[in-house]
């Protein structure tokens, strides 16, 4: 059932809003940390790494055009709790994998899940910011990402003392789906957003529209999903340095984003979403950049916290710039932007691990430097 304004308390509604957000990252920043370690363990390369994480962008790319069906058979409560449970057994799976075959069909079921709850997740928060007062995107952003940030810090520590994967995520799981159960069972939905009638769609496909804020946020989003994927490959492929300080990057990626999460929805009230927009993906190239030249492993990570600073808005600022278009459900919208995304992202992996086995990690990362100009040049795209 969805409520009405009368019966709304608007801060209980936000904060439970919140808290669902910071839940959904917790099994996504493990699995990202231990990536290398399941590598090593099944022997792979970096080329071969890179067609297995593609499996997960796969499964998300199947999903994706019927989400919008889903979320309105289901509901976004039903959904998270269901899609969250599922991601959680295909990522025991993938530690539990015996062959590149195993990981790859575990990371497939795990993107197409992952993909939903995000979906689940990012067009709730979208309803409870328009039933409710002010933005809410980017403070959603941001607890995920310190949810995020701890998982990934605590999975570092993890895998400095040689605990396995499987026995890492045994611990982890329980939390997370005892979390998931409490905070999104009591959940009750908020109305969608009112747009322009029009013919219902069981496929979804993105619009003019959308490919115009998809040419901003392409670079910031696959620079995210490198830098916590390859962030740790790479500060153990460039540099000789301890297993602790190889995990160090990510956290700090992901640190840095919380950080700007936190306070984005205010500067973007103060300075307007294009700016803001602009401003970050100028301080992402900057930061990418000196990833790219970084002598030693101390410079790499400031490189690494800059990009962490710059990217963090980008996909909040999509979001709802998305769901604000108003030319049809905020559902579709969103749903659309994810599927480029994905699409995107399919090529991705392969890519990034195929440059950096033939030409190095740190000319990988230099990719994402061009697309980081355009996104400078879109940020106008956004409201």
């Amino acid at each position: 059932m969805t409520m009405t304004a009368p019966m709304m308390d608007e801060s209980a509604v936000r904060r439970r809003m919140l808290m669902v957000f910071a839940v959904q990252g917790i099994m996504a920043a493990a699995l990202n940390m231990r990536i290398p370690d399941i590598q090593l363990a099944l022997g792979l390369s970096e080329s071969q790494l890179g067609y297995i994480l593609a499996c997960g962008t796969v499964g998300a790319v199947i999903v994706f055009v019927l989400s919008t069906s889903l979320v309105d058979r289901f509901g976004t409560r039903r959904l998270i709790i269901g899609t969250n449970l599922i991601m959680l057994g295909a990522i025991m799976a993938a530690a539990s994998a015996t062959s590149g075959a195993v990981l790859a069909a575990s990371l497939l079921v795990f993107g197409a899940m992952m993909s939903l709850s995000n979906i689940g997740i990012n067009v709730e928060a979208d309803r409870v910011e328009a039933a409710t007062t002010g933005r809410l995107m980017n403070r959603c952003h941001g607890l995920w990402s310190v949810m995020f940030f701890a998982s990934t810090a605590a999975s570092a520590a993890i895998r400095a003392q040689h605990i396995s994967p499987f026995i890492h995520f045994l611990i982890f799981g329980v939390i997370y789906a005892v979390l998931t159960v409490v905070l999104t069972g009591p959940m009750t939905e908020c109305p969608p957003r009112e747009v322009q009638s029009g013919p219902k769609r069981r496929f979804v496909l993105p619009t003019l529209a959308v490919f115009g804020l998809l040419a901003y946020a392409v670079g910031g989003d696959l620079l995210e999903g490198a830098s916590r994927t390859w962030s740790t490959i790479y500060m153990r492929d460039e540099f000789d340095i301890s297993r602790a300080l190889e995990g160090v990057a990510a956290p700090t990626v992901v640190l840095a984003m919380a950080l700007v999460r936190l306070t984005a929805d205010r500067l973007v009230e103060r300075m307007g979403a294009p700016a803001m927009g602009r401003l970050a993906a100028i301080t992402a190239f900057v930061g990418l950049l000196i990833v790219t030249i970084a002598p030693n492993a101390y410079v790499a990570i400031l490189g690494f916290a800059l990009v962490g600073m710059g990217i963090a808005p980008v996909y909040p600022l999509t979001i709802s710039a998305a769901a604000r278009l108003g030319d049809r459900p905020a559902a579709d919208n969103v749903a659309a932007v994810a599927l480029v995304f994905q699409g995107v992202m399919l090529f991705a992996p392969p890519v990034i691990g195929f440059v950096a086995e033939g030409f190095g990690i740190r000319t990988a990362f230099g990719l994402f430097l061009p697309l980081l100009l355009l996104s400078i040049l879109m940020a106008r795209r956004l409201k």
